[in-house]
């Protein structure tokens, strides 16, 4: 397996709660031979088969958008992340993960977030008898409570389940915000200042 660079150099981020706060671990894509959605050291930091389904349906998602050519390819951590939690003895837990994983495949069919250094994104999808939807996840005031701590420099994206986005404080926010909704389409709903 090789690393991939994700398209247009477009870091994706899932922020974790913490118990001083919250952290951001970046998720990365890798290039397989066989059909295998997350890799395997991935699953080996992860505590909960809820994570896992999570990851399978973002995937999934995205096989229904584009075809078998995501067949190529598996959600997997940055090297900094992985060995971050391995270090920590940190395990992953919670289907929040969906929305960052579902963003991490998006952007190499896509050139929606082309502008941006980074997304850090949060959500769940659910499959419903229509297609896929974003959920609102619990936590997200947690999850962002740095959000104005990211540089201006780094072009960012703030990525929310459209149930959860009244719940960020946007007011004087120096990054852009979107919401993800039925069907996971994305829309802005905050430029930044």
């Amino acid at each position: 397996m090789t690393d991939l660079e994700l398209s247009k150099n477009t870091a994706i981020f899932a922020p974790v709660c913490m118990v001083n706060g919250s952290i951001n671990i970046e998720l990365k894509l890798k290039a397989v031979n066989e059909m295998a959605p997350i890799t395997l050291r991935l699953t080996d930091l992860i505590c909960d088969p809820e994570t896992v389904s999570a990851i399978y349906i973002a995937w999934e998602a995205m096989l229904y958008r584009v075809g078998a050519i995501i067949n190529r390819y598996s959600v997997d951590l940055s090297n900094e992340s992985y060995e971050w939690l391995k270090a920590r003895k940190l395990m992953m837990e919670g289907d929040s993960i969906a929305i960052p994983a579902y963003l991490a495949l998006y952007i190499q069919f896509s050139n929606d977030f082309i502008n941006y250094q980074q997304i850090v994104a949060t959500g769940s999808i659910r499959k419903t008898s229509n297609g896929y939807s974003a959920d609102k996840v619990s936590g997200i005031k947690d999850k962002f409570v740095d959000i104005n701590h990211i540089p201006i420099q780094i072009k960012t994206a703030i990525i929310v389940p459209e149930l959860n986005a009244h719940e960020l404080d946007i007011t004087h926010c120096m990054h852009d915000i979107w919401t993800v909704g039925p069907f996971l389409k994305l829309h802005q709903i905050h430029k930044a200042d």
